[in-house]
């Protein structure tokens, strides 16, 4: 796994790097405002601004006044309003010329209501300027009422002030609203003291919106904007119409010391926008009472203005979020996990996105959504695919060798001997069968190339599964001899799994012997040459690992043991035993001999010289399993008895000794269990 975190982590990272470019250029946009939109809609509280009112002109009243209506009808209308001695009256009408009769009744109107506010329209790609009635004398009367509109046509933002054009500000409606209602609490726009460039309104600075702030991409930031919290939900304000004001049905008490705006409310007008908490559209005058009851709540300390991260700060937030699933990937990953991860990872992001938006913080969303898909994705792929490249090296080094269970087991512990795809070179203690074909050469001289062939598929056939049911790895063919493990690839912890290990060899030898009497039983049949086996088991330490070169790796065991254990069936050729029904010689080393513990009945064959080895091994001859309530070896008259309950082996009087002087038949071998590890290279006779 170690040689997978640096990848993985350069491929998450490189997943992060492309999401981050894709939030800076703003293509992240839309998903964030969607998000954005959703999220304001979950957090608005409805509720109504009581310091507002809005007093609109209605289909019915259009009906029945009239559209436009003319300058009298207003003058009216003003006058009916100011006797209840509102905040200020808020006029969100064009009116740049005279319409109908009333031209001095509304021009008197105005002059003797100084708290009334008309609105005109800044000069803008979208058309000229339209100003407010001339009878309008100071600028503190004068609002603006442009609206910003994002490009997917949604508002969500707000101005303050613009450039007129002339090198003097211009006050939005809001703006100019609020204000007067909050001079008579003393509140006044300051310069901040920490940042003179930024407002203070009250108990708060208002920061200029910038074009990449939260999850704007790029917008369009002149003038000095803040963003809409829509906190009160869609209908902030109460709501009359003009005739109920011109008939008088509107209290005084409604509309005193309150903030009260004149608008037109008719859906044939159309003067309304798509908003985020809006199901449908909001009129225009709705959008600056929405404004206005914002800077009220911010300025009176009631709400905090929406934060924002630094450009910075967002690209961290998407880098450790990208890392975070870097990492888990490594951890966990599949099928399964990546799904898991995908869907608890996206909760918990949204969540916490949430309850920042909740706390007045606008975190890009789509930006660190995205570095956690993609960066789980990728990493989840890159380890999925380096898995089923190691499962592949891993089944074409062991398929072939062990049944598919084992295999399957093999792979569910690859954290124990893989690494990089091929298994890792580790030292470890194992127990090694080396088994022949006794007389090979005489059996092969009489049959022809088929009938041989077919006699070796059927006894390796038969051979190979009695080592894998003992739970042995068959590791070599060469010619008529098999090299088996018990012990390997997944290290033994203990030294109980060791015993154990040598204890099934045993076994699985004299089981070798037990399919070979069948088998001897059917050639005789098919006038075929029986056949024995000998056997050379040797317990010890080793290290195993893989040779070969990319395309074509085997599974490869270093070490003494594994050279002894071939010197110990070579030497079988010249120990025999009388053991009836078994046509089969097995030695075993003293290692193995001490881990068998009385498991099986033996004779000492006695201290060995073996070829390549400057010290003599202690050598036991395996007679079968041990009987119940008796000693480790039976006399079958085979020599004395030794202490200890082991027989000691000795060549009938007039026979050729057992162990002879010099075993020429012994041949080189390998120090590696490689293609020619064994008594003799590919081909060479018993």
């Amino acid at each position: 796994m170690r040689d997978r975190i640096l990848p993985s982590l350069l491929i998450g990272q490189a997943a992060v790097l492309a999401v981050a470019l894709l939030h800076l250029m703003g293509w992240l946009q839309p998903l964030d405002l969607l998000a954005y939109d959703a999220g304001l809609r979950s957090r608005a509280r409805p509720a109504v601004d009581e310091r507002i009112v809005l007093v609109g002109a209605r289909e019915a009243d259009l009906a029945a006044l009239g559209w436009p209506l003319s300058d009298a009808q207003l003058a009216n209308l003003l006058n009916a309003l100011s006797a209840a001695k509102p905040a200020a009256i808020g006029v969100d009408i064009y009116r740049n010329w005279p319409i109908g009769d009333g031209k001095g009744e509304l021009e008197q109107a105005l002059r003797a209501n100084p708290d009334i506010v008309w609105v005109n329209r800044q000069a803008s790609e979208a058309g000229g300027a339209i100003p407010a009635p001339s009878a309008l004398a100071t600028p503190d009367r004068i609002g603006f009422s442009d609206i910003l509109v994002d490009p997917d046509g949604v508002v969500r933002r707000s101005l303050l002030f613009v450039d007129d054009g002339s090198g003097q500000h211009a006050t939005a409606l809001s703006m100019v609203m609020a204000l007067r209602l909050l001079r008579h609490q003393g509140i006044v726009p300051r310069p901040d003291p920490a940042d003179p460039a930024h407002l203070r309104l009250g108990a708060v600075t208002l920061r200029p919106l910038e074009a990449t702030d939260g999850g704007y991409g790029g917008v369009d930031a002149r003038g000095y904007q803040f963003l809409l919290d829509y906190a009160l939900g869609p209908g902030p304000i109460r709501d009359f119409s003009v005739r109920d004001a011109l008939d008088g049905r509107i209290p005084a008490e409604a509309l005193a010391g309150r903030l009260v705006f004149v608008a037109v409310t008719a859906d044939s007008v159309k003067d309304y926008f798509r908003t985020p908490v809006d199901a449908g559209f909001a009129f225009g005058a709705v959008v600056h009472a929405q404004a206005t009851s914002q800077l009220l709540r911010m300025a009176l300390g009631e709400t905090k203005p929406m934060l924002v991260l630094p450009d910075g700060a967002e690209v961290a937030v998407t880098v450790v979020v990208g890392l975070a699933a870097s990492l888990l990937a490594l951890a966990m990953h599949g099928p399964t996990a990546f799904a898991l991860l995908l869907v608890g990872g996206t909760a918990a992001l949204s969540g916490l996105w949430f309850a920042a938006l909740t706390h007045a913080l606008w975190v890009p969303l789509a930006a660190p959504l995205a570095s956690w898909a993609l960066a789980l994705g990728l990493v989840t792929a890159f380890l999925s695919r380096q898995e089923r490249a190691d499962r592949e090296a891993l089944m074409r080094l062991f398929a072939s060798h062990v049944p598919g269970p084992v295999a399957q087991d093999l792979w569910e512990q690859r954290h124990l001997f893989m690494d990089g795809g091929r298994p890792r070179p580790q030292r470890l203690t194992a127990t090694v069968l080396f088994s022949d074909v006794a007389n090979f050469t005489p059996i092969s001289e009489k049959m022809e190339p088929e009938e041989l062939d077919a006699w070796l598929h059927d006894y390796m056939g038969a051979m190979v599964p009695v080592i894998q049911n003992h739970g042995g790895l068959p590791l070599r063919f060469v010619g008529d001899a098999i090299l088996s493990v018990f012990g390997v690839p997944v290290p033994r912890g203990t030294e109980e799994e060791i015993d154990r290990d040598a204890v099934n060899a045993v076994c699985a030898a004299l089981a070798m012997a037990d399919v070979l009497a069948r088998l001897n039983a059917g050639w005789a049949k098919q006038g075929l040459p029986p056949a024995g086996i000998r056997v050379g088991i040797y317990t010890g330490p080793m290290v195993a690992g893989s040779i070969g070169a990319p395309g074509h790796m085997e599974y490869s065991l270093t070490g003494d043991a594994v050279n002894t254990a071939a010197r110990l069936e070579a030497l079988a050729k010249t120990v025999g035993t009388d053991v009836p029904g078994r046509p089969c010689r097995i030695l075993v080393g003293d290692p193995t001999w001490e881990r068998l513990r009385g498991a099986f009945r033996g004779a000492a064959v006695g201290e060995v010289p073996l070829k390549g080895k400057d010290r003599k091994v202690g050598v036991h001859v395996i007679l079968g399993e041990a009987v119940p309530g008796g000693s480790m070896a039976e006399d079958r008259g085979l020599g004395g008895q030794e202490p200890g309950g082991v027989e000691r082996i000795t060549a009938p009087a007039g026979s050729a000794p057992l162990i002879s002087e010099k075993p020429t038949s012994e041949k080189p071998t390998s120090d590696k269990a490689g293609p020619l590890a064994g008594p003799r290279e590919k081909g060479a006779t018993g």
